[in-house]
């Protein structure tokens, strides 16, 4: 029998708890890890990459008020989000926070016109550029680069088409960088059917 907890109404993984066996919960989570891992492993080794490991701001000298850490995205429901997005060979996307650059080079497979980073940690953002180079041969974006800045002070394009967030910054950060993305789009409003879209998986 399902038994209540805290007060609260069950949550599903209150009811996953109960219904399914500690084992057979931690064989799941052990096997999702790996095979994580091995799709990290096929996407670093298929363009010769390194986009491996979480980094924490402050390990690089940044203040990490209302910043996250850098852990690359998940290689195929990113590239599948992005593909669903994608405006084609106009379009442009602007990943921020990109660290290594792990969502650019996802981009970079797509046929954007132009892919651009934006991190704040000058070493993160050179192993991007770095890892752009190397799998520059593979890349179909007309144009792909990474840039050191923060985004509190880097011009949205006016021609941003895909913004690209994966849990970079919150609070304060985050509400000041959209107002930058809704200003951009005042700015220069889009096309009938053309907007600024978000992907924050």
């Amino acid at each position: 029998m399902l038994r209540r907890r805290y007060g609260r109404p069950m949550t599903p993984r209150d009811v996953m708890r109960q219904l399914v066996p500690a084992p057979i919960r931690s064989f799941a989570w052990k096997a999702t890890w790996a095979l994580e891992r091995e799709q990290q492993a096929i996407f670093e080794g298929w363009l010769g990459v390194s986009t491996s490991w979480r980094v924490e701001l402050d390990e690089l000298g940044e203040d990490p008020t209302d910043r996250g850490f850098y852990e690359g995205c998940h290689w195929l429901p990113v590239r599948r989000a992005l593909r669903t997005l994608s405006q084609g060979p106009d379009g442009v996307l602007a990943d921020l926070g990109c660290g290594k650059g792990q969502a650019l080079l996802i981009a970079g497979r797509l046929p954007f016109d132009r892919v651009v980073g934006v991190e704040l940690a000058e070493g993160l953002a050179r192993e991007a550029r770095r890892n752009m180079a190397k799998a520059g041969p593979c890349l179909l974006a007309r144009r792909t680069g990474g840039i050191t800045a923060d985004v509190l002070e880097w011009r949205v394009p006016d021609e941003l088409t895909l913004l690209f967030l994966d849990c970079p910054f919150m609070g304060d950060v985050f509400h000041r960088t959209l107002e930058a993305v809704f200003a951009s789009h005042d700015r220069a409003p889009r096309r009938d059917g053309e907007v600024i879209r978000v992907s924050h998986p």
